[in-house]
C-alpha cells in the first residue's frame, strides 16, 4: 500500500545516502516504513492530526500529530536531535516518528514482534529517570504506518 498524506509543511528532500549517514552517525536503523516517508516528504506536519487510541485503564483517548520527525529540518523536529534526548527512556525496540503538542511521541516498533506497529509514549507517565523504561506509558495505536496515516482525522473545534 502506498502511504498518502497531506501535509502542510515538510523538511528539505533528503536521499536514501544521506539516511544511511544519519543511521551510522546516530547507531540508529530507521524502520523500512518511515524511511520511506523520509525519502518521500522527511518529516513535516499533517493537515488532519487527530488519532484515537486505547489508553489508561481501556478507555479510549485521542491526541493530535504536531509534527513528524524529519533528518536536516529547520522546524524543530529534528529526529537526531529526538533520538539524542530518548535515548535510555524509551523501550529499546520502538523509533520515534512524530511528537504530539505536549510533548508525548509516536513511535514505531523497530523489530521483533512490535516491528513497523505504531504505538503512542506518554511522557507523563514515565518512569523514574534512574530506572529503566517502563511500557506501563506504551500504548498501541495500529498495526502499520500506512493504516495510522490513514486513520489520521481533523481536529473538531467544539462549538460555543
Amino acid at each position: 500500500m502506498l502511504m498518502h498524506i497531506e501535509l502542510t509543511s515538510k523538511g528539505p528532500d533528503i536521499s536514501s545516502s544521506q539516511l544511511a549517514e544519519f543511521e551510522e552517525r546516530t547507531g540508529q536503523r530507521i524502520p523500512n516504513p518511515y524511511r520511506r516517508f523520509l525519502l518521500d516528504h522527511n518529516g513535516g506536519r499533517p493537515r488532519l492530526s487527530v488519532f484515537k487510541f486505547q489508553g489508561r485503564r481501556g478507555r479510549m483517548e485521542e491526541s493530535a500529530v504536531d509534527g513528524f520527525f524529519g533528518v536536516h529540518t529547520q522546524e524543530g523536529y529534528g529526529l537526531e536531535l529526538c533520538l539524542e534526548t530518548l535515548r535510555g527512556r524509551i523501550p529499546e525496540d520502538l523509533f520515534p516518528i512524530a511528537s504530539d503538542h505536549c510533548g508525548n511521541l509516536v513511535l514505531m516498533g523497530s523489530r521483533g514482534p512490535r516491528a513497523e506497529k505504531i504505538y503512542f509514549w506518554d511522557h507523563e507517565l514515565e518512569g523514574p529517570d534512574d530506572e529503566p523504561p517502563t511500557e506501563g506509558n506504551v500504548y498501541f495505536i495500529a498495526n502499520s504506518l500506512d493504516d495510522f496515516l490513514n486513520g489520521l482525522t481533523e481536529l473538531e473545534v467544539a462549538s460555543q
